[in-house]
């Protein structure tokens, strides 16, 4: 019985340690944060607050967090932000010159939009050195608090491509009186 016993936790080290035999390449390293469309080896939450995080990689190789909101404005004046923060418990801004190029190619349904991000407004982002930018905004009317959106973003210089996926807009806004 003893020894039997002893075969059968054997092989169960042996399944848990090497995988099933019927699942080529499995592997048994763990990601401690799953998203649909997202695979990450850090461990922390992708949304905070009203920001949805994505893994960005800038010009020149720095990775980097980049963070997607949306404006809803009373008087129909919508926007979506796109800021950037280092990784960790305390992020700090991670500044890009503000004549960097960046798109967001939104997919609502079958519907698709290209916007062109500008500098925030300077008196919203007071930290930031003279000619760097840590936010940027475009306009988009056609937000609607309902819609959920596939976004993209592309930044002049780098190959990556930073990708939001179920974008909730009300989730993942605030709203202003104007």
């Amino acid at each position: 019985m003893l020894r039997s016993l002893s075969a059968a936790l054997l092989g169960l080290a042996s399944v848990s340690l090497f995988g099933c035999g019927d699942k080529p390449g499995a592997s048994t390293q763990t990601t401690q944060f799953t998203r649909k469309g997202h695979d990450h080896d850090h461990d922390h939450d992708h949304d905070r607050g009203q920001l949805m995080l994505a893994d960005a990689e800038l010009p020149g190789g720095k990775k980097c967090h980049a963070a997607l909101t949306a404006h809803l404005s009373k008087k129909g004046e919508h926007a979506l932000e796109v800021s950037f923060e280092t990784f960790g418990t305390d992020p700090k801004p991670v500044l890009l010159s503000e004549n960097t190029r960046l798109t967001l190619r939104v997919s609502r349904g079958e519907e698709s939009f290209t916007l062109e991000l500008q500098p925030g407004p300077k008196d919203e982002r007071k930290t930031d050195p003279e000619g760097q930018c840590s936010r940027f905004e475009a306009a988009a009317k056609w937000l609607k608090p309902d819609d959920k959106l596939t976004v993209t973003l592309t930044v002049a210089g780098s190959d990556a491509k930073t990708v939001w996926t179920d974008f909730e807009v009300k989730k993942y806004s605030h709203t202003v009186d104007d």
